[in-house]
């Protein structure tokens, strides 16, 4: 009878999780082949026309130059390459990894971006904390914004350690962070895929050149995601190992994120979620002590940070702006930036005197009037240049966080990313994004056609992607936001690819056979 309930519950929840997906990723396909978004300067947002035509022959010159290539390599490399390839792919991962690691240590060392807007701002406060001034944390910019603990005293270290050169050297932490990341998702990818991992995967993380990119962003950004990453890889060790000391593990890596990157606690969400299903399907007690010990740990960590901001500070950690104020810029429509910031929430927060109720009651009359305005086709309109100008924007803002001032010469290289130079990068990383989307729509046909088969672990990075859909229609809109967890499909995408020109190779080479059977009876 168990049984019965479990396997029902395993269906409800993959129809559940693989129908959200589809609807999301085949939108977001329909929508990359026939349009994309540049993000210019301060949030200048532009919705372009695409060519249908030409994505289209990307797609199939993709397909058969890679259908082309898995029948060379079947003919023509012998099995003894093959054999030596398949045993040495780690080492090929890692002689990648570390190319990589070089060109992004080359690139921080001749550019020396300098941070802006809130990576400045936090570096400031971080100063303020060097020399004891405090006075932030009573009335400034951390008593609005005290989510940014986490940050403005990891920067503080790294100034006593480092001086004035804090920020190049957050750089170069953020390449370890940017390795450790991609590793941690590839190991998880291995639990999760089982017969189908690969070590494509691997070489696609490491090399997605938009979100490597951020290692010149210095924010939590790619620190918290990191750790977000180590904190799922470790979920899925105790998913395998059923040790408890693995979720404890996974509960201090997910708090450290977030003390880091408050966003990522959709990870936090989708680890308990994932938790409470394996407690059903399992019955096994220890997933349910799982979330005891990893929302503990979450909670423990958060209380201990914030007590030692008080003691530090000699000041209580401010509320801050309510979040219902980000829900509510979420909303606004300034022209082509629909909900992305405008400086609403802080506004408004200041407009009432830094009274949080009455904030939030301002804010609930606010969105209630959005959503009275934004009906119909203005809501679909708004919607739609929201949800594009985060998820269709294929550079996912990594040359804006490269038109900053930088004290290093201006090298024909470092200046070929800047805004007009770099048309040919948008270019390539526009097709590049169409052919990751259409990838992951591959995955997607191929686990509706072997439904039986699909496990609902091997779609965990997929519930990442559907919260944060779900989430950043409502939050404040930014790509940036988005990118973390557009990258987590990458994974999906090489799967798909690759089970698809597999495919089509077996059935070029059965036709061919089957071709050269007839000739010889003829």
């Amino acid at each position: 009878m168990y049984g019965r309930f479990v396997r029902i519950t395993e269906n409800a929840v993959k129809i559940l999780i693989l129908g959200l997906w589809s609807l999301i990723m085949t939108g977001l396909l329909a929508v990359c082949v026939i349009s994309t978004v540049e993000l210019t300067g301060d949030m200048d947002i532009s919705f372009l026309s695409d060519s249908l035509p030409a994505n289209l022959l990307w797609i199939t010159a993709s397909y058969a130059v890679i259908t082309g290539l898995l029948i060379i390599v079947k003919k023509f490399v012998p099995d003894s390459v093959k054999t030596w390839v398949s045993s040495h792919k780690n080492v090929i991962g890692i002689a990648t990894t570390a190319l990589v690691t070089v060109f992004l240590v080359w690139w921080i060392s001749i550019t020396h971006y300098e941070p802006t807007s809130d990576q400045m701002l936090c570096l400031e406060q971080a100063d303020g904390i060097i020399v004891g001034n405090f006075g932030s944390w009573r009335d400034g910019y951390m008593s609005v914004y005290p989510f940014q603990n986490g940050i403005v005293f990891f920067d503080a270290l790294l100034i006593r350690l480092f001086g004035d050169n804090a920020f190049i050297a957050f750089q170069y932490i953020n390449v370890l962070f940017f390795i450790i990341a991609v590793i941690a998702v590839y190991v998880t990818c291995n639990y999760m895929f089982k017969k189908e991992k690969s070590v494509f995967v691997w070489l696609a993380l490491v090399t997605f050149y938009p979100f490597a990119m951020y290692v010149v962003f210095c924010y939590g950004t790619m620190i918290g995601f990191s750790l977000a990453m180590v904190a799922v890889m470790f979920l899925f060790m105790y998913f395998d190992k059923r040790k408890l000391w693995y979720l404890v593990l996974c509960g201090i890596s997910i708090t450290l994120s977030l003390i880091m990157k408050t966003n990522y606690a959709i990870v936090l969400v989708g680890i308990a979620l994932y938790l409470l299903f394996d407690t059903v399907v399992t019955k096994k007690m220890k997933s349910v002590a799982g979330i005891v010990i990893v929302l503990a740990v979450y909670f423990a960590g958060s209380k201990g940070m914030n007590l030692y901001v008080e003691a530090v500070t000699k000041q209580p950690v401010a509320e801050g702006i309510p979040k219902i104020a980000w829900v509510a810029m979420g909303l606004n429509d300034s022209g082509n930036t629909a909900g992305w910031f405008d400086n609403y929430n802080g506004f408004t927060y200041e407009k009432n005197n830094r009274d949080s109720e009455d904030t939030i009651e301002e804010c609930r009359e606010h969105i209630i009037k959005r959503l009275q305005l934004l009906k119909g086709k203005r809501f679909i309109k708004f919607y739609y240049k929201k949800i594009t100008s985060q998820w269709n924007n294929p550079t996912w803002e990594c040359f804006n966080m490269q038109e900053r001032n930088s004290n290093t010469p201006d090298y024909a290289i470092k200046q070929t990313v800047l805004e007009g130079n770099n048309q040919i990068y948008k270019d390539i990383l526009n097709v590049l994004q169409t052919l990751v989307n259409f990838g992951a729509v591959l995955y997607i046909i191929r686990k509706w056609k072997n439904f039986k088969s699909l496990s609902v672990y091997e779609l965990f990075n997929a519930v990442l992607m559907i919260g944060a859909f779900v989430f950043f229609a409502i939050w404040e809109a930014k790509s940036q936001y988005v990118a973390p967890y557009y990258f987590l499909i990458i994974p999906y995408s090489v799967i798909g690819w690759k089970a698809a020109a597999a495919k089509a190779a077996g059935m070029i080479e059965v036709f061919a056979a089957e071709r050269k059977k007839g000739n010889a009876k003829k």
